[in-house]
């Protein structure tokens, strides 16, 4: 079923006209494969987005994001601003007989220089797009969740002490 929203359009128009910086922040991704920490790293990852982050000792892992905000807090001693932005993404994990999903956070700190774009390939994550290099790279996350899935539940593993064998 197809949801339709009477004025949308026109009210997403409206934004994009009142924020430029919004147009401005997709149109640097897709030239120039660079985001700006404000509002780039917004525009870039948006809730629903699928990613693939490379979290240690497990290589790469698909995900998608849940949530993503910025957070601003002065430091009343020094009168310094910092800025964050919070990136809550959800995977998949086995839990007992049962596959779960698990919700993490990761914060990307203000860039060095708020002035200068940073390159995607430098972020810690990396947004999965329609392209054919990322439709294979989902098939092969896709069949190794699969198999993941018929391992991790409704098997018995063998505890292993130190000097049991």
């Amino acid at each position: 079923p197809q949801l339709h929203v009477q004025g949308l359009d026109e009210f997403l128009q409206e934004i994009e006209t009142q924020a430029p910086a919004l147009h401005q922040a997709r149109h640097e991704i897709d030239t120039t494969q660079t985001v700006s920490f404000y509002p780039g790293l917004g525009e870039l990852f948006c809730p629903g987005s699928k990613l693939l982050c490379f979290p240690e000792g497990v290589g790469e892992l698909g995900c998608s994001i849940v949530q993503s905000w910025y957070v601003e807090e002065e430091n009343k001693a020094t009168g310094q601003t910092k800025r964050r932005f919070v990136l809550v993404v959800e995977f998949i994990v086995s839990v007992g007989e049962e596959l779960v999903f698990v919700a993490a956070s990761d914060v990307y700190p203000e860039f060095h220089d708020p002035n200068r774009n940073v390159p995607l390939k430098d972020l810690t994550h990396r947004k999965l797009g329609t392209g054919p290099e990322d439709a294979l790279l989902l098939q092969r996350l896709q069949q190794r969740g699969e198999f993941y899935a018929s391992v991790a539940t409704h098997n018995h593993y063998l505890e292993y002490r130190p000097h049991s064998f």
